[in-house]
């Protein structure tokens, strides 16, 4: 009997030490699994450029390495102005490496610049990073003025604005083309004569010609004149364009909206109209399409501005409309306006 309970014993005690053993194993590796953990490291987290061409766009590429346990996420890339991340490498292996592409555009910069660009990752003792590109923007070819800004009125003469470029370094070169940024615009471009060179300019200069059409369509200008040359630092000068082209006639607001009335009562509302344009323009009249809408001209400054006010009469049915009303003058740019009247009567 005494032999038969101690087989027993050992037999259970064999059972239990057996049985717990994947019982200690799933600790382990649930311990593992806890402390295992990315770690973002950025061996070099600033870029020094140096002296960069202005109007160039400088690539630059970061290397983060992960020296923890568990993959690296990189969630979000956000770059500061005038920086453009091209890619990232969204999850980096433990003891990988991955990329953050960026490039630094310098049309808008120059001289020394900092910019930033901050990664957001999934290690919590370093969930942001902050990377910076240093450069020293230099135009190795110089434009003046440097911008053409435009402030025309529409179906005027053409706006035309004259760049001047030389070489700051002595370098002599070319420009092989200019591009516009829109179809309505056209530049031409030739060698300076000696009495039309910048006296702060160096060397042999150019001119280039922007023009932009009479015709152009009302609305705000932008984008860049992009002047290409055959100089061995520069190849490319870019020119930002910016203004507005104005209408010979503008109408505010643009739509004459009674939004919600009530049928028993008369709404009223007006419209300015404004001349742009360089002579006289004589509103002489206004008509409506709809019967119940009566339209009054007032001559506010005679030739240059006019209020047009309307009144819609209670016997408007019920509903939504809409309906025209037309500006008549005496100027052959601008003969009529035609601006939209809608509604609805509850």
């Amino acid at each position: 009997m005494k032999f038969l309970a101690a087989s027993a014993i050992l037999a259970f005690g064999t059972m239990a030490t057996v049985s717990a053993t994947p019982a200690v194993e799933s600790a382990t590796a649930t311990a593992e699994a806890v402390a295992a953990k990315p770690k973002a490291v950025v061996a070099e987290p600033m870029k020094d450029l140096g002296i960069v061409p202005k109007g160039n766009k400088a690539k630059v590429e970061f290397v983060i390495r992960n020296e923890g346990t568990a993959p690296l996420s990189i969630t979000e890339v956000r770059p500061a102005c005038g920086c453009t991340v091209a890619n990232f490498d969204k999850t980096i292996a433990p003891g990988a490496e991955g990329k953050v592409r960026a490039s630094l555009d310098t049309t808008n910069l120059y001289g020394a610049n900092s910019k930033t660009i901050t990664v957001y990752t999934n290690d919590a003792a370093n969930p942001s990073i902050v990377l910076t590109i240093k450069s020293d923007v230099k135009p190795y070819i110089n434009a003046v003025p440097g911008y053409a800004r435009f402030n025309v009125v529409r179906l005027e003469k053409e706006g035309s604005i004259t760049q001047t470029l030389w070489s700051e370094d002595g370098e002599d070169f070319k420009i092989l083309s200019a591009e516009v940024p829109a179809p309505f615009m056209k530049a031409t471009f030739r060698e300076a004569k000696e009495d039309e060179k910048d006296e702060n300019g160096k060397g042999r200069q150019w001119l280039v010609e922007l023009h932009l059409a009479p015709d152009a369509p009302v609305g705000a200008l932008t984008k860049h004149l992009v002047i290409t040359t055959d100089h061995p630092k520069q190849k490319t000068v870019k020119i930002p364009v910016s203004g507005f082209v104005r209408p010979v006639l503008a109408v505010s607001p643009p739509t004459a909206n009674f939004r919600k009335i009530a049928q028993e009562e008369t709404k009223r509302t007006n419209l300015l109209v404004r001349n742009f344009a360089t002579e006289n323009i004589k509103v002489t009249g206004v008509t409506s399409s709809l019967k119940s809408l009566k339209a009054y001209l007032v001559s506010v400054e005679e030739g240059r501005r006019y209020r047009v006010n309307l009144e819609m009469a209670p016997e408007m049915p019920k509903g939504p409309f809409t309906g025209t009303l037309t500006i008549k003058t005496d100027s052959p740019k601008v003969p009529e306006l035609e601006v939209e009247v809608k509604g609805n009567v509850i």
